[in-house]
């Protein structure tokens, strides 16, 4: 193997791995910017929806123009698409932050490239 490779394009394999995240649990409606929990979500956690959503919020980038693919979501966002009440999802939020899962930018979340293998790894297996 020489090193050519293993030459690759990182958005190419950032795109592939938010597929294999979200591809069971949600799908994305560009016209209306939101991302739509299918029934299969109903069996995950508050943290694994959470995961999921912010995974799905980083595959924006890779169907809307960049000028207008968000990356950062604040929690009343987060509650509004995940359904999660700012009660439970706040300090959620915030333990997954001090956990390394999250990062915060002025009240805005979102998840880290290098986490989304860590976020597939989390949920596999789920039970069904």
């Amino acid at each position: 193997m020489a090193l050519r490779d293993l030459v690759s394009r990182s958005d190419e394999l950032d795109e592939a791995a938010i597929e294999e995240v979200v591809k069971d649990f949600v799908r994305y409606d560009p016209e209306k910017r939101q991302i739509l929990f299918v029934p299969e979500s109903g069996r995950l956690s508050h943290r694994q929806k959470i995961l999921v959503y912010l995974t799905a919020f980083r595959g924006w980038r890779y169907l809307l123009p960049p000028e207008e693919a968000p990356f950062e979501s604040s929690p009343a966002e987060i509650e509004a698409e995940t359904h999660i009440v700012g009660g439970s999802l706040r300090p959620t939020l915030r333990t997954m932050m001090e956990e390394g899962w999250l990062t915060n930018n002025e009240g805005r979340y979102s998840i880290p490239a290098y986490n989304i293998p860590r976020v597939k790894e989390y949920l596999d297996p789920l039970p069904f």
